[in-house]
């Protein structure tokens, strides 16, 4: 946040574009996360796919710029060690995990696909309500609301 609050305050004393200042807002967002988590290419590719919403060079290359300056002397100030280290030692990946792992990779990406089918049809079924879309945001809250608490968790007296 303060990468991009930093961005954003330069283009606006450069009196820049709204596009320029777009990139440079999302150049120094990407720098933050890629130098806060060491993670330049998610910070570059979370950037371009919900940031900028192109992948133009005018707006690629400053965010990639950006991000491999801040890569740079992160690594100057904090080293390059990662920031959530993950031990390996004890891991026997078998044919039969890797099996699993892929059965389970597979259902996610049914599961995700089925999700997004879904909220394009309530899409289209709010579309098609005889009011005002103004009102759709509180129709969905009533209809999550109401299937939160349709199923109430059991109490803990219930249980014993």
């Amino acid at each position: 946040m303060t990468g991009g609050a930093i961005g954003s305050i330069l283009a606006q004393h450069l009196h820049l574009t709204a596009d320029e200042r777009k990139t440079l807002l999302v150049a120094g967002a990407a720098s933050g996360m890629a130098a806060t988590f060491n993670s330049p290419l998610a910070a570059v590719l979370l950037a371009v796919e919900l940031l900028l919403f192109e992948w133009r060079p005018r707006s690629f290359v400053p965010v990639a710029a950006g991000v491999a300056v801040a890569t740079v002397v992160r690594g100057v100030i904090l080293g390059t060690a990662p920031i959530f280290p993950v031990s390996t030692t004890g891991l026997h990946l078998t044919p039969g995990i890797e099996a699993l792992a892929a059965v389970v990779g597979i259902s996610g990406a049914i599961v995700a696909a089925g999700a997004t089918w879904l909220v394009y049809r309530a899409e289209d079924a709010f579309s098609r309500l005889p009011i005002h879309w103004m009102w759709w945001p509180a129709i969905g809250g009533l209809i999550i609301g109401a299937g939160g608490s349709s199923n109430p968790a059991p109490s803990a007296s219930a249980t014993t």
